[in-house]
């Protein structure tokens, strides 16, 4: 049996905690009292109802994501605007790309 020294000393002074001790610890939501919960805020979130994204993984050659870097946006809106149309009147660079590793991922 592992024995843990206790948190409280005589002099009812608390010992720093270690990650045991944290690794142990159980969630608010089990422990606190329904009442106590709703005095501090606390919402109880049901399950997720269904999955919003898919996580996948990719492969690119490094032309692809240095025209990724290039851009003056944030990679992920690029990607996203290049899926749904950049607002440009002629389609970019990038835009060409992305619709070309999602032509291979169709």
């Amino acid at each position: 049996m592992n024995k843990r020294p206790p948190l409280i000393d005589k002099n009812g002074e608390v010992r720093e905690l270690t990650a045991e001790d944290m690794r142990l610890f159980k969630p608010a939501h089990e422990v606190l009292p329904p009442a106590l919960q709703k005095t501090l805020g606390m919402r109880v979130r049901g399950p997720q109802k269904a999955l919003p994204k898919v996580s996948t993984t990719i492969r690119l050659s490094p032309e692809v994501v240095e025209a990724f870097r290039a851009g003056t946006a944030g990679k992920r809106a690029l990607m996203r605007r290049s899926r749904t149309g950049c607002g440009r009147t002629r389609r970019c660079e990038a835009c060409a790309l992305v619709n070309a590793v999602a032509g291979l991922l169709s």
